[in-house]
């Protein structure tokens, strides 16, 4: 990975997240930094990028390190790879484990597709 110091795009993209990760807005950012709230907002525009000093105070307001204000953050930026769920689990699960019943394909997909969704509710709550 290339060293991303210094790269105002990336410093934007990572303010925005933990805004929003922390319910809060540019104007409440300001007054947690003691800063102007247009030296925020060019900030999160990717317009200028703040002192060192702004980058610690700014971690510490959101409870992060420096690294993931400054980095990109891949895992954030790619998708989650979607759960892997076996018809033999949802079997399994549906009807006790050893005894085998003719369910309706149009039931067993049904508790296919609600199985899948819990699995990839779990990897993002993981996150």
């Amino acid at each position: 990975m290339a060293n991303n110091l210094g790269n105002k795009r990336i410093m934007a993209e990572n303010i925005k997240r933990f805004l929003a990760k922390n319910n809060m807005n540019r104007k409440e950012l300001s007054e947690c930094m003691g800063v102007p709230y247009t030296t925020v907002c060019s900030w999160v525009s990717g317009d200028m990028y703040p002192r060192i000093d702004k980058i610690e105070k700014m971690a510490q307001v959101f409870g992060v390190s420096k690294a993931n204000l400054i980095e990109e953050d891949i895992a954030f930026e790619q998708p989650t790879p979607p759960a892997k769920i076996s018809d033999k689990d949802i079997m399994f699960a549906l009807l006790d484990g050893d005894k085998y019943e003719e369910i309706p394909d149009e039931v067993f997909n049904e508790v296919k597709e609600f199985a899948q969704w819990i699995a990839e509710k779990k990897m993002r709550e993981q996150k």
